[in-house]
């Protein structure tokens, strides 16, 4: 009996296999609408959640949930997560995250913009060259308050006592140690 259910069971899963090896290019298209589908949800539920914290000033909690629909693509939860990042809300400051999140923004709005205009929705293109424009401008932004932090930093180096440095200082080789090494 042991034997006759492992056989079903056996050809059960190759019939199966089989089926789907076979699906035609349709159906397998839409499964992947589908399955597209039940992320682009998670990640919009994520981020609605995420907002509705930030509202209550819960913003550690929105911070967690906005920065999952952020890696799962959700454009909206990325400019968010973009601002939260720069602004340090529910986490602490980060120029650099801020940076590179506000780049793939950048990137998305701008291709997104592009199809638009390649399907001739005005709308849509004008509502993506916006965002791109916002965030081209934040980029410059946080730019150059990247590079005034570093400038302050290489101020302060130098203006550093540095009398360790004479110390350190090779002096030069004397004619008897040249002639029993080199």
């Amino acid at each position: 009996m042991k034997k006759i259910s492992s056989i079903i069971l056996a050809l059960l899963f190759i019939i199966q296999s089989n089926y789907i090896f076979t699906m035609n290019p349709d159906t397998q298209d839409e499964i992947n609408k589908e399955q597209k589908k039940d992320t682009e949800i998670d990640s919009e539920v994520l981020y609605q959640m995420g907002l509705e914290f930030l509202n209550k000033d819960q913003n550690e909690q929105a911070f967690k949930l906005i920065e999952s629909a952020a890696k799962k693509n959700h454009l909206k939860a990325q400019i968010e997560l973009t601002y939260m990042l720069f602004d340090g809300r529910g986490c602490k400051i980060n120029l650099v995250g801020a940076l590179n999140i506000c780049q793939l923004v950048r990137e998305s709005s701008d291709e997104l913009a592009n199809k638009a205009y390649q399907n001739y929705d005005d709308k849509k293109e004008k509502k993506y060259n916006d965002i791109y424009m916002e965030f081209d401008n934040l980029w410059k932004k946080i730019m150059t308050k990247l590079l005034t932090e570093d400038m302050k930093i290489a101020n302060l180096i130098s203006k550093l006592d540095l009398s360790e440095k004479k110390v350190t200082e090779e002096k030069p080789m004397s004619d008897e140690v040249k002639r029993m090494y080199c």
